[in-house]
């Protein structure tokens, strides 16, 4: 008998089930909590470890294995919580290919179709999404290409329901473009309204004197400046208010730039700092003043939806490309204000952040057409930044296959400052137990005296490496023990902190963990702050997995968060 199956001896980790894509030993998550870390994670982009395709037939496998409430219930979390775009949009092309497949079996009950239509004004909430999703659905990666009447009906009706002045916004980009998606639903429009003209404009039909009268005001004006521009003749003409990506093709003036930027809203300002630089916009000191202003509003930074790493980004552009000190300072207030809800733990906090080359070496978003520039360890540091600066007594201990105890950080650095110290620590291999079996070691005395109350583990959760010397740590039993080795330092650690927590967070799209979820280990996923709320519900109740927090949705609620158009 392999007496490690009954084992009643307390202070050992279960037993490893499976094992991660890296190759070291892992535990299979819950089909629920696979697809919640997936829908917070995957951009459908290689990773270190994974191309595209083995991510998607990863997501199909689980998918199958989840009712469609919890489908729509991750599809409306994944959006308005963690900000995602691509993931969402899979998941209601996903409920579609459900509600075909009921259809044909004539099914009493139509659960996806109801799933369907509660998800979906949640998840498309604008242009940009509702073509994510028709792509999705016109690819045939979900199982059918067709709409079916239902879901025709369904975009039909939202595009009925935005505004002109929406529409004409939302109308920027392509595969497909929004005209695409007309054609494919048909929605007719009183003719001689202000939607029929916008519509046969938008299709690029050839406009007469009928539509023109109906236009709406904002398409008219477009057009009146684009045909002056092109003329020269457009500097009488106020810049028209619309998408940036409209006016970025006419050849505006160094004045005209100006005026498109004196009036950008945060997001677009933040994304195109170098746009402005190259032309002229930050030669002029009170434009200067305007942007660096608009960047640290604390209430335009908190409704916007960008991820803090993309602060980070735009920080590390300016300051490469010498763009004025009064906007990288601006952006460094903009991070503090972004981070603002990272918990303050108090004493006995441990952070444990992967500096690792599978980390070094991927985006966070994955490597596809066009990744971010931002790596797996810049947004770790970044999140490890952030715990620092609201928990200044808190060890920082970053790791690969060794531990850089070499470093010290100095709390009352800049988020953007400490996060770009960590990341150009050494790497190497990824063993996540290391920063236990080192506080399990020779400082497991200290540590039994001071308490541990939270680690915070950041990582790809890849681990595969093991400590080369086991008996410094006094673990000379571990290669009899058969469960991942954080789990196993895991268990040591609890030996000596029984009130201890365990906070994994993922940054990477997988399907395995390094511990299992329980009343002490959390595994959480995601970039934004929705996870410091995940995690403050943890600590606080201790038995709330994130699962329940995504079951807690209400499929009928439709009190989407306001955010910045």
């Amino acid at each position: 008998m392999d007496k490690t199956l009954f084992n009643t001896r307390t202070g050992h980790a279960p037993v490893a089930d499976t094992k991660n894509l890296a190759g070291g030993k892992a535990y299979s998550r819950d089909p629920r909590e696979a697809l919640a870390q997936l829908a917070v994670t995957g951009c459908f982009g290689d990773t270190y470890y994974a191309s595209a395709h083995e991510q998607l037939d990863e997501i199909k496998a689980v998918l199958a294995l989840c009712s469609p409430d919890f489908v729509a219930k991750c599809a409306i979390y994944a959006r308005e919580r963690a900000n995602m775009k691509d993931m969402p949009a899979f998941l209601l092309a996903h409920l579609t290919a459900r509600c075909g497949a009921e259809a044909v079996a004539q099914a009493i009950a139509f659960p996806a179709l109801r799933a369907f239509h509660a998800a979906f004004p949640r998840v498309i909430d604008n242009g940009t999404m509702l073509r994510k999703f028709v792509q999705v659905v016109r690819s045939g990666a979900v199982g059918r290409k067709s709409f079916g009447t239902s879901v025709r009906n369904r975009i039909r009706t939202w595009l009925l329901a935005q505004s002109d002045w929406r529409l004409f916004k939302d109308s920027v980009g392509d595969q497909p473009s929004l005209a695409d998606v007309i054609k494919m639903v048909r929605p007719n429009p009183v003719r001689g309204s202000s939607r029929w003209a916008l519509h046969e404009y938008i299709l690029g039909k050839k406009l007469t004197e009928e539509h023109n009268l109906v236009l709406p005001r904002s398409v008219l004006e477009y057009e009146c400046f684009k045909q002056l521009q092109l003329q020269g003749k457009a500097e009488v003409l106020a810049v028209p208010d619309v998408d940036f990506r409209m006016l970025d093709s006419l050849k505006l003036s160094d004045a005209q730039w100006k005026e498109v930027f004196r009036r950008a809203p945060w997001s677009m300002t933040r994304q195109n700092l170098l746009t402005a630089e190259r032309h002229g916009v930050l030669k002029d000191p009170e434009m200067v003043n305007i942007i660096a202003e608009r960047l640290r509003s604390p209430t335009l930074v908190r409704k916007s939806r960008d991820f803090p790493y993309t602060l980070l980004s735009a920080f590390i552009a300016a300051r490469d490309a010498g763009l004025p000190n009064a906007i990288t300072n601006a952006l460094q207030d903009a991070m503090e204000i972004a981070t603002e809800k990272v918990p303050t733990f108090g004493a006995g906090t441990v952070i444990c952040v992967d500096v690792s080359s599978s980390m070094q070496m991927t985006p966070v978003t994955g490597g596809r057409g066009k990744p971010t520039k931002v790596s797996c360890v810049e947004a770790a540091a970044l999140i490890a930044a952030t715990l620092v600066r609201k928990n200044p007594d808190a060890l920082l201990l970053p790791f690969s296959d060794r531990l850089n105890l070499e470093y010290k950080v100095n709390s009352r650095d800049s988020v953007m400052t400490i996060a770009q110290q960590i990341c150009a620590l050494p790497s190497g291999g990824t063993d996540c137990s290391l920063p236990l079996w080192h506080l399990n070691g020779r400082n497991a005395r200290h540590w039994a005296a001071v308490g541990i109350r939270q680690i915070v583990m950041i990582s790809d959760n890849e681990s595969w490496s093991q400590p080369a010397k086991f008996a410094s740590y006094g673990t000379h039993e571990f290669y009899r023990r058969q469960g991942t080795p954080l789990a196993e330092a895991w268990a040591e650690t609890k030996k000596r902190n029984r009130d201890a927590k365990l906070i994994c967070i993922d940054l990477q799209p997988a399907i395995t963990t390094q511990v299992k979820t329980a009343s002490d280990q959390l595994n959480v996923g995601g970039f934004t702050d929705d996870v410091w709320r995940v995690v403050q519900s943890f600590i606080e109740r201790g038995s709330t997995s994130w699962v329940d927090e995504i079951e807690r949705i209400d499929l009928h609620a439709l009190d989407a968060p306001a955010h910045e158009a």
